[in-house]
């Protein structure tokens, strides 16, 4: 009898043990896919952010140009009026 109950608890307590190892093997898991989401997310996040930053610098850029353009035009229009104002003076002479 007491060799059939050493029997049975080396028997459980083996059981008991693969229990336990299975369980920390689903827990490895659960880890490991918690932190793959983790991943996902951050870099889901600085997508979006680099996404901001460049619609951000595409705004800025764009209203550069704008204010080149104009300062351009700006100029254009000075040297066309300092053109007719000299041509004016010539023919005054």
């Amino acid at each position: 009898m007491d060799e059939q109950r050493k029997k049975e608890d080396e028997e459980y307590e083996e059981r008991e043990r693969i229990i336990e190892e299975q369980r920390e093997k689903e827990e490895e898991i659960i880890r490991k896919e918690r932190e793959q989401e983790e991943e996902e997310v951050q870099l889901e996040r600085m997508k979006q952010r680099n996404e901001e930053r460049k619609k951000k610098q595409d705004e800025r850029n764009k209203r550069d140009e704008e204010r080149k353009k104009k300062q351009e035009q700006k100029k254009k229009e000075e040297e066309e009026e300092r053109r007719k104002e000299e041509e004016q003076e010539k023919e005054e002479d």
